[in-house]
């Protein structure tokens, strides 16, 4: 017993510390005011990236050929529960089917503001899950306005249904390191770790932190996050083991370069100005993007702390 208690007092400790209690000032309209301020600024800033008149005149992706159309020939309850490219994708259909709720012209409209008002909630979602690790709340903001306008960000992925799930992941590896204050904070995170499950299974990916937050269970508030986490799973799993659309893998060494140009620079420069210099000066720009980055990470781990 006493090493099972040591045990969750080191989780509680490194992975899932709580909150600080901190009441924001002002009432509580007014709190909510800057808060539905905010989604509508993350929602017009990523429409902004694609440009207006693209963003709600363009369908991406399967948003079209694929979500909309069932949408529109096929049966709520049927449209909702097909597996696409062998996994549930329960949010881009939730979308399609809220676009085919409008005029056929306004459905890229429809699409494009959904898809980016669930990237803006979960960017939401990163600031409450991110309390307990990150108490500086300039510090916090700044990683949830970046999980909201993601420097890598392909054109095709901004402001699209097919590509919202990916974004929600980064929102459910925080809410997995979250202890919710409240009931109905935790209900909501628990939604949206369901939704995304069924969304995504890349989710199966952060199993490793939920069998962790389900060793250091507190309160019932606990049990939601890591419920929700489970019941996705539950579901996923077997639609994966039982569609198999896959073509024969192929690998090439070229992975790594195209995620230290795609991922370490874009991240870094973005990926219209990382692009360009990555094609004018190549290797040696990308070593020292590489150099500067575990520089960065040295110092990170030589200033941590025990927990951090």
């Amino acid at each position: 017993m006493s090493r099972w208690q040591a045990l969750r007092a080191r989780l509680d400790e490194s992975l899932f510390p709580a909150a600080p209690v901190a009441r924001a000032p002002g009432p509580r309209w007014e709190r909510a005011l800057l808060v539905g301020s905010l989604l509508v600024l993350a929602v017009f800033l990523q429409l902004l990236r694609v440009g207006l008149s693209t963003a709600l005149d363009s369908i991406w992706a399967e948003d079209g050929l694929v979500f909309l159309q069932a949408a529109l020939l096929e049966g709520t309850a049927d449209a909702i529960l097909e597996p696409y490219a062998e996994y549930l994708v329960l949010v881009p259909r939730l979308i399609a089917e809220a676009a085919a709720g409008v005029p056929l012209a306004d459905a890229a409209a429809a699409i494009s503001v959904l898809s980016a008002t669930l990237v803006a909630v979960g960017g939401l979602a990163v600031w409450h899950g991110a309390s307990g690790h990150i108490r500086d709340p300039w510090l916090r903001g700044a990683l949830a306005v970046v999980a909201v306008l993601v420097p890598v960000a392909g054109l095709e992925s901004v402001a699209s249904a097919s590509y919202v799930s990916w974004y929600l992941l980064f929102a459910v590896f925080w809410l997995l390191l979250w202890r919710p204050p409240t009931v109905p904070g935790a209900l909501l995170g628990a939604l949206l770790i369901a939704v995304t499950g069924l969304s995504n299974p890349g989710i199966l990916l952060l199993a490793p932190i939920a069998a962790l937050r389900a060793l250091a269970v507190r309160d019932r508030r606990d049990l939601a996050i890591v419920g929700a986490f489970a019941t996705a799973a539950a579901i996923q799993i077997p639609i994966l083991a039982t569609h198999d659309e896959s073509a024969e893998p192929l690998w090439t060494a070229d992975v790594w370069t195209a995620y230290l140009q795609r991922a370490l620079d874009g991240a870094a420069f973005g990926e219209a100005l990382g692009g360009e210099l990555w094609a004018h000066l190549g290797w040696p720009f990308l070593i020292a993007v590489l150099v500067a980055a575990l520089a960065g990470l040295a110092v990170g781990f030589r200033r941590a702390d025990t927990p951090g």
